[in-house]
């Protein structure tokens, strides 16, 4: 998010120096790789320009910017830049801090889930014994009483055989 923003503040400032708009010019429009002169003439003795090798007095559609305004330009952009920079560290630091608020507040609650999770856990090993053990009586209340309907119909064999020979 920041970094592309400020990537394509940096990238305005070549973009615009290139093209001929505000900052230090590269190019000219035509294409040409602009050049630094010194004035001789009286109004601005000394005063640094960039120019395009192809500009004339004939011929003024090519560039031509006194280098103190450029680096005004270029200054207020980079201003600018770093502003926006300023203000995107600011908003991620804001984020950053919002988020850590969230982890360490749900952090707590994670770990006293957690915590909750371990005696279930122990619970569940509990019940599942006593199932175990209340499948084993059923068990032996099974077999228990297979043997004592044997017996029981032993003894109605029996109490029938004494009935059906005393009649």
């Amino acid at each position: 998010m920041s970094s592309s923003s400020s990537t394509s503040g940096v990238s305005n400032i070549r973009r615009n120096g290139v093209d001929g708009g505000k900052g230090i010019p590269r190019k000219c429009r035509c294409g040409q790789v602009t050049v630094l002169r010194t004035s001789e003439s009286v109004p601005n003795p000394g005063r640094l320009y960039y120019i395009c090798p192809f500009r004339s007095k004939e011929d003024k559609n090519h560039l031509f910017k006194w280098t103190d305004i450029s680096m005004v330009e270029e200054m207020e952009e980079v201003e600018r830049v770093i502003q926006k920079i300023e203000e995107e560290f600011f908003n991620l630091a804001m984020e950053t801090r919002t988020c850590e608020a969230v982890v360490n507040r749900y952090g707590d609650e994670i770990k006293a889930m957690k915590t909750l999770a371990e005696g279930c856990k122990k619970e569940v090993e509990e019940l599942k014994a006593v199932v175990k053990r209340r499948e084993e009586d059923i068990e032996k209340v099974k077999s228990g009483m297979s043997c004592c309907k044997s017996v029981t119909i032993c003894v109605l064999g029996v109490v029938l055989s004494f009935y059906f020979m005393s009649a």
